[in-house]
C-alpha cells in the first residue's frame, strides 16, 4: 500500500518560532546538528526523530513538530529545557 505521508521519505519537521532570542541546541537521530547557537526568528529544520533538543529558555520558543504543536511546559525546569522528541 502507498504511503500517503510524505514525513516517511523527508524525515520529520520540526518548526520553532522565538518570541524573542535564546540560544539552542538540536541533534537529530543521525547525530547531525540540525540548529545551533542563538536563534530570534522561525526556524524549520528537517531530520530524523527522535531529535536532542536543548533551549536555554523555553518560554521564548513555540516548538511544532509536522505541524503537531509540542507543548514544552514538561520538560521545562528554571526556564531551560533539554530533552528527547519523538513523532
Amino acid at each position: 500500500l502507498p504511503l500517503n505521508n510524505g514525513a516517511a521519505t523527508s524525515g520529520d519537521e520540526l518548526v520553532l518560532n522565538f518570541n524573542r532570542p535564546t540560544s539552542i541546541h538540536i541533534v537529530d537521530s543521525t547525530g547531525k546538528v540540525l540548529a545551533t547557537g542563538r536563534q530570534a526568528s522561525t526556524l524549520t529544520l528537517n531530520g530524523q526523530s527522535p531529535f536532542q533538543i536543548r533551549l536555554d529558555d523555553a518560554t521564548a520558543v513555540s516548538l511544532s513538530l509536522n505541524q503537531e504543536p509540542i507543548s514544552l511546559s514538561p520538560y521545562t525546569v528554571n526556564g531551560k529545557a533539554d530533552f528527547r522528541l519523538s513523532r
